[in-house]
């Protein structure tokens, strides 16, 4: 049997510091982004940013390539099938003029 110490994590930082990160590397770059200003983005503090992820590099990188449905690999039996169900969720998650009706 395990027990958790400490009070759970709030999600809603996690979403947070993930859409202020996608926010702010849009405007600054990554040279530029910074920890602090993600935390003073998305309302919470730069500890709480590292409880949940190691670096900057870290958070980057799931707040630009999130893990989801569409992102696990499949298993279709095939490696030919794989690939081919991978470039399907790809092509119909992406953004494109085609697809938004205008």
């Amino acid at each position: 049997m395990t027990t958790d110490l400490g009070r759970p994590r709030d999600p809603r930082i996690d979403d947070a510091v993930l859409r202020a990160t996608v926010q702010l590397i849009g405007k600054t770059g990554y040279a530029d982004l910074s920890v602090d200003a993600i935390a003073r983005r998305a309302g919470t503090s730069k500890p709480a940013i590292y409880r949940r992820w190691p670096s900057k590099a870290h958070l980057v990188h799931e707040a630009v390539f999130p893990i989801g449905d569409a992102t696990a690999l499949p298993d279709t039996g095939s490696l030919a099938g794989d690939v081919r169900e991978m470039m399907r969720r790809t092509f119909n998650n992406a953004v494109v003029p085609w697809k938004s009706g205008s």
